[in-house]
């Protein structure tokens, strides 16, 4: 069997449950995973997944990576690998993108929503497609492995660190002065896929300020390199120090590093969701997205919104410009509404 997901972290994540799900149905079938090279890493020696497949399918949306003629050369390859598998039944969880790949796998039966495939694409079309009923990410993706005759009992998405991560990560932080017992708070600015689930820096800046100097946590600043330039504008913004980690980890770190914390505070990114997936308490800004379809799961956890007419606006599959100045949604959130619900949950309110 094929598992095909081909976006981000959180998405991956919120798939854990119908994988288990598949896999309890299944006990004797070989469950393949196909995701993109760092959201891949998620899965990898998960026990409801035997095998990962990377496939970097961004870089053939890069025109200049078909001038230099290697994309048709890596798609012939990745079709081929897939084809040689000889897989019974693929299913895509999400968007076109998986759509494509499960025709071009090869697989005897293919499963996917009706709408976010092509005509007659699918042998078994779930009809609809996201964000026409308004429910979790997670009950999407149990749904179509429901259509195949799986029985799912209710479940959370479940990340576990593995070993080897946890100790890189334990030699990380104690080169860098931390002790063994300190609160950590792990502080996520940034979110890959939109700009407009961003937080302002200078709010994320006094929050961790007032973290560190009234609560006695240390911050973590967390996240991709790419997010480097937003991290250090928040630093120099602050008053006291953080503890900058991003990118510094891989993926399978950030699991591992995120599982020590004792507070996680991000927007609507992947990050969050780990520490959803690992248990670690959470405190999030929603401006955009809709938290009963892309909300935090599996710990305690607060989600701040500021009542805005036209939140929650986005669609992945049809995605808009805001057309309003500046993302209202995450400017009506202050950094004293984010501190309060930082403390309150810590007091055990």
């Amino acid at each position: 069997m094929l598992a095909i997901r081909l976006d981000l972290m959180g998405d991956v994540i919120f798939t854990l449950p119908a994988l288990e799900a598949m896999r309890e149905a299944m006990p004797q079938a070989r469950i393949s995973f196909l995701a993109l090279p760092y959201t891949g890493e998620l899965l990898v020696g998960h026990p409801a997944v035997d095998e990962v497949i990377s496939v970097d399918v961004n870089r053939w949306r890069r025109p200049g990576h078909w001038i230099t003629g290697t994309a048709v050369g890596e798609l012939s390859s990745a079709i081929s690998a897939l084809r040689q598998r000889r897989f019974d039944l693929a299913i895509s969880f999400y968007g076109r993108v998986g759509a494509a790949a499960a025709l071009l796998s090869g697989a005897g039966f293919l499963v996917g929503y009706g709408e976010e495939g092509f005509a007659h694409g699918f042998d078994l079309p779930v009809p609809g497609r996201r964000y026409l009923v308004r429910k979790h990410e997670v009950e999407y993706c149990v749904e179509l492995v429901r259509a195949t005759g799986a029985k799912e009992e209710p479940r959370l998405p479940r990340l576990r660190p593995d070993p080897r991560s946890s100790e890189r990560v334990g030699l990380l932080l104690s080169g860098l002065g931390l002790r063994e017992g300190e609160r950590l708070a792990a502080l996520h600015p940034g979110a890959l896929s939109s700009t407009a689930k961003q937080w302002l820096p200078d709010r994320w800046a006094a929050v961790a300020d007032r973290i560190q100097t009234e609560l006695g946590f240390r911050v973590l600043l967390v996240g991709s390199a790419s997010e480097l330039p937003l991290v250090g504008e928040l630093t120099r913004l602050m008053r006291t120090r953080p503890v900058v980690l991003a990118g510094k980890t891989s993926v399978r770190e950030l699991v591992a590093l995120i599982s020590r914390c004792s507070l996680f505070i991000g927007g609507d990114s992947g990050p969050l969701h780990v520490a959803g997936a690992v248990g670690v308490p959470s405190v999030s800004i929603y401006g955009p997205t809709d938290p009963l379809v892309t909300g935090p799961l599996g710990s305690p956890h607060r989600v701040l919104r500021a009542g805005v007419p036209c939140s929650p606006c986005y669609d992945p599959m049809r995605p808009v410009a805001c057309r309003r100045p500046k993302y209202e949604c995450m400017l009506g959130v202050s950094a004293d509404e984010v501190f309060e619900a930082v403390a309150e949950m810590m007091a055990g309110k």
